[in-house]
């Protein structure tokens, strides 16, 4: 596993953190295979929520179950743990998926993370969430097995053509 991309142009706020949106789901996945794997006990959905909560530790401070098995999450990370914390999260969470992969059939995974300035991110992260699940949702999003893409704010808004004024505090005018 490892991290596609490191926005280099992404500082820490004032207080030296970053806010972290990410997003991990399995798009070969679908609600046939979650039937079955339900009914049958051997998996739970949950899964992915519960070890990326465990890996993230106690950064989380926003998260949901996507409903086509995955995890959006948002943290606050220091700025400078956050590469570490970032890359150890993809390696850790891609070694347990192989070792699921092992007992029930189950596609890979793909992931996405956004880093910003945590205030910003902070006053924006539903914002931001709900562009994701809709990209997703559009299949826009990079889908490389087992592999965690990287953007700062700015690039992924650029990239993805996310109206950048959604990612401005609302107190702040949007810089021409």
């Amino acid at each position: 596993m490892s991290i596609i991309g490191r926005p280099g142009q992404q500082q820490p706020d004032h207080g030296g953190d970053f806010g972290v949106v990410v997003m991990i789901w399995s798009p070969g996945y679908d609600s046939i295979m979650a039937w079955e794997h339900r009914r049958s006990g051997i998996w739970s959905a949950s899964w992915i929520e519960e070890t990326c909560l465990r890996l993230l530790g106690g950064h989380v401070k926003q998260h949901f179950s996507l409903h086509r098995f995955g995890f959006v999450g948002y943290a606050r990370l220091s700025g400078s743990a956050a590469e570490t914390t970032l890359t150890e999260f993809g390696e850790k969470f891609g070694q347990l998926w192989r070792e699921k992969q092992q007992s029930v059939a189950l596609p890979d995974w793909s992931g996405i993370v956004i880093t910003c300035p945590y205030q910003r991110a902070a006053e924006q992260v539903v914002d931001l969430e709900q562009r994701l699940l809709t990209l997703a949702e559009q299949g826009a999003l990079p889908t490389t097995p087992s592999q965690l893409h990287h953007y700062g704010v700015d690039e992924f808004c650029q990239e993805f053509s996310v109206p950048p004024a959604a990612w401005w505090p609302h107190r702040q005018a949007v810089p021409e």
